[in-house]
C-alpha cells in the first residue's frame, strides 16, 4: 500500500516489544516492528521452525478467543489468496498470519484495512 514507513525497530528492542505482547513467548527468537503513516503497524516475529510459527499463530487466536484482550472475534478468512486470522478492536480489523517461520501481525492504517493487509501478505 502507499503508506510511508515512519520508522522501524529491530534487534533486542523489537524482540522485547514483541515478547511483551506475547507474555514472553519463548517461540519468538527475532523480531521487527514497522510503523507507517496513519497508525499502520506491522509486527514480525521469527520462530525456530514452521511448526513453531504455526503453534504461535494458533496460540494467539486461542488466547484472543478466551477474552481479556482489546481484540475479539478471531476467525480465519481468505485474503489475497491466503488463509489469515482477523480480529477486531473498537476501531478496526487487524490481521495475523504465518509466513514461513515468521508470525506477522498487521494493524492497518485508518481507512485502509484490507488493502494494507493485502500489501503485507504480498511482501511476506
Amino acid at each position: 500500500a502507499s503508506y510511508r514507513l515512519l520508522r522501524s525497530v529491530e534487534g533486542p528492542q523489537a524482540l522485547q516489544m514483541v515478547a511483551g505482547l506475547h507474555q514472553g513467548s519463548p517461540q519468538i527468537t527475532e523480531a521487527w516492528v514497522a510503523y507507517y503513516e496513519r497508525g499502520g503497524v506491522i509486527w514480525a516475529g521469527t520462530t525456530a521452525s514452521l511448526d513453531a510459527a504455526r503453534q504461535e499463530l494458533e496460540a494467539m487466536a486461542q488466547a484472543i478467543g478466551k477474552g481479556g484482550t482489546p481484540f475479539s472475534n478471531p476467525r480465519e478468512v481468505s485474503l489475497a489468496g491466503r488463509q489469515v486470522f482477523t480480529v477486531s478492536d473498537s476501531n478496526s480489523a487487524h490481521y495475523f498470519f504465518q509466513s514461513g517461520a515468521r508470525v506477522i501481525w498487521v494493524t492497518p492504517p485508518a481507512g485502509s484495512e484490507a488493502g494494507f493487509a493485502e500489501a503485507a501478505l504480498r511482501k511476506f
